[in-house]
């Protein structure tokens, strides 16, 4: 991914920052499972999703990109990032999955 595309996206999530209600997104994760207080900071999951489906969750807890849910040629959708279904599992396991 280019630093653009990363500023980008971090730019919308910034811009989307108003209270969202609790999700579960297309993909199987839950919200509820990244609204969590890391060293004193509270952690959130944020969700983008455009006309076709496709979806983009963050969470700003190092900006990292948990889920990309894109369409395959047969138009099923698929998770192409490696990563963890909670914010704590980022913190304990220290490593750069979906790291920007």
């Amino acid at each position: 991914m280019t630093i653009r595309l990363a500023y980008l996206l971090l730019s919308l999530l910034l811009c989307s920052c108003a209270a969202q209600r609790e999700f579960v997104s297309l993909s199987g994760l839950r919200s509820a499972d990244f609204n969590t207080n890391i060293d004193g900071r509270c952690a959130h999951l944020y969700r983008l999703v455009n006309h076709g489906g496709m979806e983009v969750c963050i969470t700003d807890y190092g900006a990292r990109i948990v889920s990309v849910m894109v369409p395959d040629a047969n138009g099923d959708f698929g998770d192409v990032v490696c990563g963890f279904d909670n914010v704590i599992d980022y913190h304990r396991y220290r490593q750069n999955f979906g790291a920007t």
